[in-house]
């Protein structure tokens, strides 16, 4: 890529410093990486990205007299150009084909994210989605979240070796040895398996078992404020693991429940069956709150009842909303006998002492009879 081509890729100016070439890199790698960017044409403009951080430095690195450029930090486990690269190492690349990338390419990627927030930062954010009650999606709480992460090895780099001083006893500094054919007359060259072509002593990375990444725990304490909804993405410190801050990004879901509905404003709805003759004799009824049972009076007038304050809160860390409880009466479809009895004895005490209204129309029929209204017409 030609240098004015890359300064525009990056949106730079060709006078740009070191500070915001890196700026201006590391904005565009969190805007345009595939594991946060669902476009389809993220992963050929992650490496455009990539390309052009590279061909900036080589220019730099070229005028300053420096015959080894630096590259973009999502590559930096790279073997320098010429030299056969480590087999793990290479970079994110493009997609494999029209319509989608490799399952390799996707790992490729995940791991240069994962490379460039550790190097440059010191940073990782780790996505996790949690799921709450709607209790504690209502009145806060506090959670334990926890799990593993892989890092990059900050001992090595990521390389899973150490550098030595002085150069490589099986090559002699060459970086290739020379294998003698089956009848010995005829001898070929390939890359120095114990400095991986580069002709520099090394050692085995023991921290991370020459893998160039280690696997930490983190286990973190994290206080949800009232009011958050489901899909609220909320951040929180993770601490800090191998020479890398942890930032917990966590995506809220909130589990369905059983006896309250939320609506958008903040308002609970509770549907709550109730003994039929419980409503009609007005008694007194425990209903459910998000704070626990509480006492209402059933009123023959009324079969919905709003409590003030009950609800859900309007907005994070707000008032909370009011809880609509509907009252459903049921009574039996077939009384038993015994209530069959009941029903009768109550209908016989209430007929001995009727209300004014049933007393006026008792009234009204016994002044009426078919006889007396033959004998007027």
């Amino acid at each position: 890529m030609h240098t004015e081509d890359a300064y525009a890729e990056l949106g730079l100016p060709p006078g740009a410093s070191d500070a915001e070439l890196k700026t201006a890199w590391r904005r565009l790698v969190a805007r345009w990486h595939p594991d946060r960017n669902r476009r389809p044409d993220a992963s050929a403009r992650m490496q455009r990205i990539n390309l052009a951080y590279m061909a900036i430095r080589q220019a730099r690195e070229a005028l300053s007299g420096d015959d080894h450029p630096s590259a973009p930090p999502s590559t930096r486990a790279a073997a320098p150009a010429g030299k056969r690269r480590r087999p793990g190492a290479e970079s994110a690349r493009p997609r494999a084909a029209a319509g989608g990338h490799t399952h390799a390419d996707h790992h490729a990627h995940a791991h240069a994210a994962a490379d460039s927030a550790q190097s440059e930062a010191g940073h990782r954010t780790v996505r996790r989605k949690l799921r709450l009650s709607l209790e504690e999606a209502a009145l806060g709480c506090t959670r334990t979240v926890s799990g593993r992460v892989t890092l990059r090895c900050t001992a090595c780099t990521g390389r899973g070796w150490l550098a030595l001083d002085g150069a490589c006893a099986d090559c002699d500094g060459q970086g290739a040895v020379r294998r003698a054919s089956l009848f010995g007359w005829l001898a070929t060259s390939e890359s120095c398996a114990a400095c991986g072509g580069e002709g520099r002593a090394r050692q085995a990375c023991v921290p991370c078992g020459k893998r160039g990444r280690r696997t930490v725990a983190y286990r973190r304490a994290v206080r949800l404020p009232p009011g958050v909804r489901a899909g609220d993405v909320l951040t929180a410190p993770g601490g800090v693991h191998d020479s890398t801050e942890l930032e917990l990004e966590l995506q809220l879901e909130i589990e369905p429940h059983a006896l309250f509905k939320l609506e958008a404003d903040g308002t609970l709805r509770c549907d709550m069956p109730v003994n039929g003759f419980a409503w009609v004799g007005e008694r007194w009824v425990e209903v459910p709150t998000l704070t626990g049972l509480q006492s209402m009076r059933l009123q023959r007038e009324h079969r919905s009842y709003r409590l003030r304050g009950q609800g859900f809160p309007t907005q994070r860390r707000g008032p909370r909303g009011d809880l609509l409880i509907e009252i459903l009466p049921c009574f039996p479809d077939e009384p038993t006998a015994t209530q069959q009895a009941l029903l009768d004895r109550l209908i016989d005490e209430t007929a001995e002492h009727p209300t004014e209204p049933l007393a006026d129309w008792q009234r009204r029929v016994r002044r009426w009879t078919p006889c007396n209204t033959a004998a007027s017409a």
